[in-house]
């Protein structure tokens, strides 16, 4: 369910909201049965570790994270109001060591504003600019959440994701689900709608999962990827095939390391 790397090891939540500590050989090290549900958590190299949490019917645990040490519970931060859309779901947390160094990155569900928390310490990165936010009859109200949640403006819930030189988040605005890009060193915001007309459309999986320095990783569909080998191969006019070659080395690179039953693919790249 979720996942975090750093020098100590592994750790994972498994599908029983257990976490799991493993070495980098794969020998099990310790296990803990979580007091919530959670799918995204952070380690951070004190050990000190912390989950996002959707509770809202235990006052103790319902707050958006939770950080954890062996004694229990270290801090909590931002109160939940309403729940996400499924109790078995939770806000994903994002770090990228290099960066952050021992922060994360998160939001509230149906919310405007990304957070960085640091320890005990919250503050505020990036927040919409928008009067048109989630309120809170509508998300204590599934039926109407289902109906009304895309007339309103929000974070979307894929990760926040920082590198060296960018931010990345998604947001939905005016019915539309926008990939919006902050240029860091130049300070200019980028927003795309989405891959529209490019031969790799579908075979991204939809969006980066991870960062770690400078890079992005994002997982490929690799049946939509084997489906445009196959296009490919019914080209028999040699000149648009060396224009295709040309114009988009990169798919030609992924495309020829792919066949019908191959492994998940995960791209490392830039965003431009």
């Amino acid at each position: 369910m979720g996942i975090s790397i750093n020098s100590k090891g592994v750790f994972i939540i498994d599908r029983s909201f257990a976490v799991l500590h493993y070495d980098y050989e794969n020998v099990f090290q310790s296990e803990f049965d979580l007091p919530f549900f959670s799918h995204s958590i952070f380690v951070d190299e004190r050990l000190e570790m912390s989950f996002s949490n959707n509770t809202t019917d235990y006052e103790p645990l319902s707050y958006q994270v939770i950080t954890l040490n062996k004694e229990g519970i270290i801090n909590r931060a931002i109160k939940n109001e309403g729940e996400a859309i499924s109790m078995y779901t939770s806000q994903s947390l994002s770090n990228n060591a290099p960066v952050h160094d021992n922060s994360l990155l998160f939001f509230k569900p149906w919310g405007t504003t990304i957070y960085e928390k640091d320890g005990s310490i919250l503050s505020a990165r990036y927040r919409l600019n928008t009067d048109n936010i989630v309120p809170l009859s509508i998300l204590n109200n599934d039926s109407r959440l289902s109906v009304e949640q895309y007339k309103h403006v929000f974070l979307y819930n894929w990760p926040a994701l920082e590198t060296e030189r960018f931010f990345l988040f998604r947001a939905i605005s005016d019915h539309k689900l926008l990939t919006i890009i902050h240029h860091k060193i130049d300070n200019e915001f980028h927003a795309f709608k989405g891959l529209e007309d490019d031969i790799l459309y579908g075979a991204l999986s939809d969006f980066p999962l991870y960062s770690y320095g400078d890079k992005f990783y994002v997982p490929l569909n690799v049946e939509q990827l084997y489906a445009v080998k196959k296009d490919i191969t019914r080209i028999t006019d040699d000149n648009l095939l060396n224009e295709l070659r040309l114009q988009r080395p990169e798919v030609f690179q992924l495309i020829d390391h792919v066949e019908e039953l191959s492994n998940p693919i995960i791209m490392k790249c830039d965003l431009f």
